[in-house]
């Protein structure tokens, strides 16, 4: 029903079997380019271009999770900052990222916004930007507690070939406690 190539159809893949299997559509306007990751066993996906203007755009702010368990989705909390589309994400330590892309006038962002989603409260947190501007369609990864952001686009499409990182503070850690003067920690270990 789309002309420009939007859709919202949904697919898992089987490594195993090497087959696909179709799920239960995104339950919002047809769209390309969203930003999407996966955190434990949901998947989160939204903003994104359409051809369907809302509040006068067509760059898409609404943020979805699918639950891998039982086939459904659900609307969350839209995300805060300036609708967007071609950037890239994430995920790590369990929460979501989001990084770059353009705003919703679809021109680049002044900034290489950076976002951080947690899903324990559904809520956006803006971290440092990543200097000299947005890209459309950068790559990146993650190795241990740093993320690289690699090459990408700028508005008059020169590819840029830099690489950027920004590294997570380190996991924290404990060790076991004993009973000591009269106070006890519990559980005892912890993880997380």
């Amino acid at each position: 029903d789309d002309l420009t190539s939007n859709l919202k159809d949904f697919w898992a893949y089987d490594i195993a079997s090497d087959t696909w299997e179709q799920l239960p559509e995104f339950p919002s306007l047809n769209r390309h380019h969203p930003f999407y990751f996966s955190i434990g066993k949901d998947v989160f996906v939204g903003m994104g271009h359409g051809s369907v203007e809302v509040e006068d755009w067509d760059v898409y702010r609404d943020f979805y999770k699918f639950d891998t368990e039982d086939y459904t989705w659900t609307r969350l909390n839209d995300f805060p900052g300036e609708a967007r589309v071609a950037g890239t994400q994430f995920d790590y330590n369990g929460k979501g990222y989001i990084l770059h892309g353009e705003g919703e006038d679809h021109q680049i962002l002044d900034d290489g916004e950076f976002w951080e989603y947690d899903p324990a409260d559904d809520s956006w947190k803006q971290l440092i930007s990543v200097p000299n501007g947005s890209l459309w369609a950068p790559g990146s990864f993650v190795v241990g507690n740093t993320v690289y952001s690699v090459a990408g686009s700028t508005y008059t499409y020169v590819n840029i070939k830099d690489m950027w990182a920004y590294e997570f503070a380190p996991a924290s850690s404990t060790t076991n406690l004993e009973k000591n003067s009269g106070f006890t920690i519990s559980p005892n270990p912890v993880n997380d």
